[in-house]
């Protein structure tokens, strides 16, 4: 089974451990970092295989995503796959331009 790969802007990340915490509990693989980063391995090169490796893609949004030029690479490379992108919205804010591309 593919993981559901969860992206996150480190400010969420408390949110992100919860999702993922829920998710497992119901029978529904995660990848997310770090806890998936292989020691050793490069840390963008194992994103980006997490992503390219996952059925779906959780974004978290919130006012903190909007900044985050990881979270965008990471939406990115999921649209770029046809991912399915799936926004788990924590606050209400716009998130702007480059994530409204997606």
């Amino acid at each position: 089974m593919q993981p559901v790969f969860i992206s996150y802007e480190k400010h969420d990340a408390v949110v992100a451990d919860d999702l993922c915490a829920y998710l497992e509990k119901n029978g529904h693989a995660c990848w997310i970092a770090p806890r998936n980063i292989v020691a050793g391995e490069n840390y963008a090169g194992e994103i980006i295989r997490g992503v390219k490796g996952s059925s779906a893609f959780i974004v978290i949004c919130s006012a903190h995503t909007k900044d985050s030029g990881h979270v965008l690479n990471e939406v990115s490379i999921a649209f770029d796959k046809k991912i399915q992108i799936i926004p788990y919205c924590i606050e209400d804010t716009a998130l702007g331009d480059n994530m409204d591309y997606y």
